[in-house]
């Protein structure tokens, strides 16, 4: 079969996708440190940035070299206060879950702790509606390459429950590690994951968007909006068993994908192939008769994709 332009159009996005994610992500662990250089590791890993040789933040005085902790670090948050939350992690173990307001007196609770050895501390910013939690000072993006240091550390992130009627965002990315979300309603989930893997279960949200290097990516929950899922390689999968969103897109360059919907989900579907495979149980509109519940529209290059009933 001879393809038409406008695949191989969209081939080169997705290699371009898959560059862009890998460098990105990738530069963490890879890069080189000079005192107030962070060189990058990837093609955008890291983006060069300078360090001032000190900073001044929130009035403390700190060198080039980030503080460091033995133990950890405590944070906390009036949960009234905050419509996004965004956490950028390199390593570790992470658990974000939702609990009773009365647990955490109303607040969103950020607990870091370190198992040995010695780790750069946390930050934790609360501006405006937004509340950043990166995994140490300039690691935004995930941009902070791994610097050598030889602790290990986990961080509990307790979000209460009342926050779920007021949440907007959640955006994660994940470096490596193993991470935990647990319960969280939003109206957009963003997961953005370099290797490792990531479980989010029990989740709502209006919209869903994956961004997958490697590692294992698994989501079960309730989607009504859109689905989104760009793929690099590993294995991911979605699954939405009580709603159907009404659109999915994304592209796939390799590994393994699964899609779950609700088994009475009609599915129009537009998947553009250049390799792999794509298997679907699911009925289209002709099939069923009656309109299309969901349109998909997937860019392949290769791999293996199964749009199934969860």
């Amino acid at each position: 079969m001879k393809l038409a332009t406008s695949t191989y159009v969209k081939i080169a996005l997705i290699v371009v996708l898959c560059l862009g994610v890998c460098g990105f992500f990738g530069g963490c662990g890879r890069g080189l440190w000079w005192p107030g250089l962070v060189a990058p590791g990837g093609l955008l890993g890291c983006g060069a940035w300078l360090v001032p040789a000190v900073s001044e933040i929130d009035g403390v005085v700190q060198s080039d070299t980030p503080e460091t902790t033995t133990e950890g670090s405590h944070f906390e948050v009036d949960s009234n206060e905050i419509k996004r939350i965004e956490l950028n992690w390199l390593a570790g173990n992470v658990d974000v879950r939702v609990v009773p307001g009365a647990e955490t007196h109303g607040k969103i609770v950020v607990d870091e702790k370190v198992q040995s050895g010695s780790s750069p501390v946390m930050v934790c910013d609360a501006v405006g509606e937004e509340l950043a939690i990166n995994y140490m000072e300039g690691s935004e993006g995930l941009s902070g390459c791994s610097m050598g240091w030889r602790g290990e550390k986990s961080l509990t992130v307790l979000i209460p429950d009342d926050l779920n009627d007021q949440l907007e965002t959640l955006d994660v990315e994940a470096a490596s590690g193993r991470y935990e979300i647990a319960g969280v309603s939003c109206r957009r989930l963003n997961l953005g994951v370099a290797s490792g893997e990531l479980n989010a279960t029990d989740v709502t949200a209006g919209t869903v968007d994956v961004a997958q290097a490697s590692g294992r990516v698994n989501v079960e929950g309730f989607i009504d909006g859109a689905l989104s899922i760009d793929q690099a390689s590993g294995d991911c999968s979605v699954v939405s068993r009580d709603a159907t969103p009404g659109k999915i897109t994304g592209t796939l360059m390799s590994g393994t994908l699964r899609v779950g919907l609700p088994a009475d989900a009609i599915v129009d579907c537009a998947v553009d192939k250049m390799s792999g495979s794509f298997t679907t149980t699911l009925p289209n509109s002709v099939e069923a008769g009656m309109a299309a519940t969901c349109t998909l529209d997937f860019d392949m290059s290769s791999g293996n994709f199964t749009l199934d009933a969860a």
